[in-house]
């Protein structure tokens, strides 16, 4: 998802819908690629409004972004655990299991964003098929984007009905 956003174009937003259109990346590689329109969060469009953007809609939305590749040293991972680390925030490292590839994957990396996304839409109770389209998603694997808070689960446990009659 990280490329995706990083390879945004003026074409892709669309201020007068409020909207960024966009194939999620995955998607590339189907017979069946289909385009995302999601609603700009208020600040995001904000941000936009106040940007002086290029009359060509190839343009990139992010300049600097759009010229990073997305692994390595470099890449745009690289770029967020660097943003990550000045913020104060530190990335535990951990070793892929099963992979075989000796790569490491990061508790806190860009990806996370995309948890992070989703989770809050579940917590502030945005039903799991609206949160599905948002995210791209199409299979059984969001339900290992959501992730409940306790305080969520247990106002929802607590809107049944008492048990001692």
């Amino acid at each position: 998802m990280g490329s995706v956003i990083a390879k945004l174009t003026v074409g892709n937003l669309d201020l007068e819908r409020r909207t960024l259109r966009f194939s999620p990346q995955k998607d590339k590689r189907s017979s069946q690629r289909r385009e995302l329109e999601v609603p700009l969060h208020p600040d995001l469009e904000r941000y936009f409004l106040d940007q002086p953007l290029a009359d060509e809609v190839s343009a990139p939305l992010f300049p600097t972004l759009s010229q990073r590749k997305i692994g390595g040293s470099t890449g745009l991972s690289a770029k967020f655990r660097k943003l990550m680390k000045k913020a104060g925030i530190i990335a535990e490292t951990l070793t892929a299991k099963n992979s075989g590839k000796g790569r490491c994957f990061y508790n806190l990396s860009f990806h996370s964003l995309r948890h992070t996304f989703v989770s809050m839409l579940a917590n502030q109770g945005v039903h799991q098929e609206v949160r599905m389209k948002m995210a791209g998603h199409t299979t059984d694997v969001h339900a290992r984007y959501s992730h409940h808070d306790l305080e969520v689960l247990r106002r929802n446990v607590a809107t049944l009905p008492s048990i001692t009659g």
